[in-house]
């Protein structure tokens, strides 16, 4: 930044690129991990707890760190909640599932519980925002 020096490569539309790279390699590791799986079966009780942390536990984290600094702490400022809020919303991410690869511990049930909070994230997110901005 002092020597005013911008990399060619870093501009606007190499981001504008990156996202939709990204978006297409999260969409295959999800399908390489239900790849794997030889017949697909959902694991009630994995995929529910997987819910239940991810939309019931974070946010209820979430509305605590920011009562927490609205009432004592004051470490953040009111711009910051709505995006605390926001993503304590959002369904489980891709990079789950390449862990899981990894590491192999059951790919396809961390594929299965991302596809699961990505389809229960299509009704949640947009309710959710509605009772916050009411």
């Amino acid at each position: 930044s002092y020597f005013e020096y911008t990399i060619p490569v870093l501009n606007d539309q190499f981001f504008d690129f990156f996202k939709g790279a990204y978006t297409v390699l999260g969409m295959m590791i999800i399908g390489l991990g239900l790849a794997d799986m030889h017949r697909f079966r959902i694991d009630i009780p994995f995929t529910f707890t997987v819910l239940v942390v991810q939309f019931v536990l974070w946010p209820l984290a979430a509305f605590l760190i920011i009562w927490l600094d609205k009432n004592f702490l004051h470490f953040f400022g009111e711009s910051f909640y709505g995006p605390i809020l926001l993503f304590s919303l959002m369904p489980m991410a891709a990079n789950n599932a390449a862990f899981a690869a990894k590491f192999d511990m059951f790919p396809g049930k961390a594929s299965v519980g991302i596809l699961a909070s990505t389809l229960f994230a299509i009704i949640y997110i947009p309710c959710m925002i509605y009772i916050f901005i009411s």
